[in-house]
């Protein structure tokens, strides 16, 4: 893992509160501004290290250490980002998903590729 590229020093962290949040709210998405980077990093070398067949939320949980509601929230960023991926299934044109340990389907998250260096 420690050969892996750090090529998130790039990227913005972000860490959001709405409007309507109280001002506790904000002050905690700012405290965890330097960390947020650091957990969409290990969220994508869960995923990275478990290629091909992907990994769903609660298995990236497993794999990480992390908590669902720390993990999950990286998903779609790293997606936008083009780090990670969805597949679709060509019969369906819906994502693949698979049950998690509540039995609810989660979607399958694929590796794609680091992002290009800015």
């Amino acid at each position: 893992m420690d050969n892996d590229p750090d090529l998130f020093d790039h990227v913005e962290p972000a860490a959001y509160a709405r409007r309507s949040d109280p001002g506790t709210s904000h002050s905690a998405a700012e405290a965890i501004k330097p960390d947020v980077t650091n957990i969409e990093m290990a969220v994508a070398r869960a995923v990275m290290h478990n290629m091909p067949q992907g990994l769903i939320c609660d298995d990236i949980c497993k794999v990480t250490g992390l908590q669902w509601n720390v993990a999950s929230p990286r998903l779609k960023p790293l997606r936008t980002k083009g780090v990670l991926a969805l597949l679709y299934d060509p019969a369906t044109n819906k994502p693949i998903t698979r049950p998690g340990k509540s039995g609810r389907p989660q979607l399958v998250h694929y590796f794609l590729r680091w992002p290009d260096a800015r």
